[in-house]
């Protein structure tokens, strides 16, 4: 087998990946977040990421998913791109129930006399 074949396009393969804007351009991933992700929320993302840029706009929030995400967009869009990721929504949601479980300790405490 010839191996000089195969040698000689690789170069220029290794100098076209950066024009590739998925492999060159694409923000690492938070695997965690992805495993944190739940299954119908990562479906609904999908649907919605009408473009497939990864994250959601404004008009595509609009158009197919509640409208709470709109009023507290900037609020989630904590690396202010213009769009909401799913690591943003993850931790959207993980802030979320820090704060119900926080609430439900503050009743508990109270319910107890402070004595929790």
């Amino acid at each position: 087998m010839n191996l000089r074949a195969f040698h000689r396009p690789l170069p220029v393969l290794l100098l076209l990946l950066p024009c590739v804007p998925t492999l060159a351009s694409a923000a690492p991933v938070d695997a965690s977040a992805e495993n944190r992700y739940d299954p119908t929320h990562k479906a609904r993302f999908q649907a919605a990421d009408i473009d497939q840029s990864r994250g959601l706009s404004r008009e595509e929030i609009a158009a197919s998913l509640p409208r709470v995400l709109l009023r507290h967009f900037a609020e989630i869009d904590t690396d202010g791109s213009g769009e909401l990721s799913p690591e943003e929504l993850v931790a959207m949601r993980e802030r979320e129930a820090a704060l119900r479980e926080a609430r439900r300790r503050e009743r508990l405490d109270e319910l107890r006399g402070g004595s929790y």
